[in-house]
């Protein structure tokens, strides 16, 4: 919230002055206006950021798929009861709060609208909130006089989008948190454990076996080494980071994550997912279908699945069938593949595309179900392989210390 020093006059004309505060100066006059009195000026004090401020930017949660889904929906109920475009965003703005992310777009795209441009020009200045394909269908819904429908159409399509993701992490989730764990456990064995074991048994003057001997080396070299390791590991996180920002790199990560036993399936079947509601989304809407293949590649979230689709509007702009063209990438499954080539000859591709996505949400949530199943047995193989190894290296010097005592 800013602040304000107004200057106004009452129904009497004498002078009025005061500060207020208010999302913007707009507002200000609005507020005046409805206590009968004229504006006359209205100023922004410009002050220091204050420590509450500067802690409400810090802590202000950027805008996720839900809260554009819950937007859209609330958007949808506003026009579809016969408000129009300006009057919804003003009172989406109050819903929403002025001080927060989508308060602060919805204050701007006010702005524009109340300078006679359309809403998708207003949302087009925020890229990174509002993606193409939500541009794109906005524009087609304002062409059609349908934008209602199409935003409703868009919260549908973002809530199970957002579901679909958090599927996905959460099958991701359980085998970092085991990678983290096992590495914690390591470093308070090489810090803690091992060195306590290397000075008994440097003190009892025995043969140790090799296993024991690699141990203590590792140990030895961690405490040693320490300062060197922690760089090396932040560099690397950092050198991977900045490599999966490069879009080869991107390509070759995703690509690996394709091929891999586990989540190779569970990524494609995901992807086939977001293709189908994509596609079902932007078929709908009535979108081009040119133009819609274009939206549909980049919504895929796969930079390797994305360079094998690119093809597609190409084929397309050739004159091939959308099936045609997809059976040549040799990336869709037959059941896919069938349902575009009974969608294009009935006519009815919106259909049949929700169909492909309803089937494939199902399999991902199942895949995502069963994915603890699935991983156990390799981390209980990995554990157990651990333990011998300390087992090895620990507990045989052990009994011979203990041999070398009854002797």
């Amino acid at each position: 919230m800013a602040r304000f020093r107004y200057r106004a006059r009452d129904d009497h004309g004498q002078l009025r002055e005061g500060i207020m505060d208010a999302g913007e100066g707009a507002m200000v006059a609005q507020t005046l206006r409805s206590n009968q009195l004229i504006p006359i000026t209205v100023e922004e004090l410009r002050e220091g950021v204050r420590i509450e401020q500067l802690w409400s930017r810090l802590n202000r949660r950027p805008i996720s798929r839900a809260d554009l889904a819950l937007f859209s929906r609330q958007l949808y109920a506003l026009l579809h009861a016969g408000i129009p475009v300006l009057n919804a965003i003003e009172g989406l703005i109050s819903s929403h709060g002025p001080q927060t992310r989508l308060g602060e777009i919805l204050l701007q795209v006010r702005r524009t609208l109340g300078d006679g441009q359309p809403l998708s020009v207003a949302l087009a200045a925020y890229p990174k909130v509002f993606q193409p394909l939500y541009l794109r269908l906005v524009e087609v819904g304002e062409t059609t006089g349908n934008l209602d429908k199409v935003l409703l159409q868009l919260s549908g399509y973002l809530e199970r989008e957002d579901i679909t993701l958090a599927r996905v992490r959460q099958a991701f989730r359980y085998p970092l948190f085991v990678a983290i764990a096992l590495s914690v456990a390591m470093v308070i064995l090489n810090i803690m454990v091992i060195p306590a074991f290397a000075k008994l048994f440097a003190n009892a003057h025995i043969t140790l076996p090799i296993f024991t001997r690699m141990l203590i080396a590792f140990s030895n070299f961690t405490v040693a080494w320490w300062w060197l390791i922690l760089m090396v590991a932040v560099a690397a996180t950092y050198g991977f980071r900045f490599f999966l920002r490069q879009p080869h790199g991107r390509w070759l990560w995703d690509r690996f994550l394709l091929r891999t036993p586990i989540f190779g399936p569970l990524i494609l079947e995901d992807a086939m997912a977001r293709f189908g509601r994509t596609l079902q989304l932007v078929s709908g809407a009535g979108v081009p279908i040119l133009k819609g293949m274009e939206l549909v590649v980049g919504a895929v979230h796969n930079r390797f699945i994305e360079s094998r689709l690119d093809a597609l509007p190409r084929a397309i702009l050739r004159g091939e069938s959308l099936h045609s063209s997809a059976t040549a990438t040799g990336l869709f499954p037959p059941l896919v593949l069938q349902m575009l080539k009974v969608g294009e000859e009935t006519g009815g591709l919106d259909e049949m595309m929700g169909e492909v996505a309803d089937y494939y949400e199902r399999e991902v949530e199942k895949k995502v179900d069963s994915l603890a199943a699935r991983i156990e047995p390799i981390m209980v193989v990995i554990m157990g392989g651990l333990v011998f190894i300390l087992a090895a290296g620990i507990y045989l010097p052990m009994w011979d210390m203990v041999k070398m005592v009854k002797q």
